[in-house]
């Protein structure tokens, strides 16, 4: 496990000072899943490039209903 920054949570907590926990910062709640998807750097960036262009093509409305690809593979 790589270590990690320790750092003073502000807000009153139930913890007990000497347990450990792991935070996850809210500008990306899937961070933590980086390291154990064994890309390496250059392959998450283009999944990462993909993920995006996918969501420009839905915001741009040339997206395809789950209920058409529904029926699509009920018709298989």
């Amino acid at each position: 496990m790589k270590s990690m920054a320790v750092r003073k949570v502000k807000q009153p907590t139930k913890v007990r000072a000497s347990k450990v926990v792991s935070l996850v910062q809210q500008d990306d709640p899937y961070r933590h899943l980086d390291h154990t998807d064994g890309l390496g750097d250059e392959e998450r960036q283009r999944l990462h490039a993909r993920i995006r262009a996918g969501l420009d093509e839905i915001n741009a409305g040339r997206g395809i209903s789950a209920e058409d690809i529904i029926e699509e593979l009920k018709a298989l």
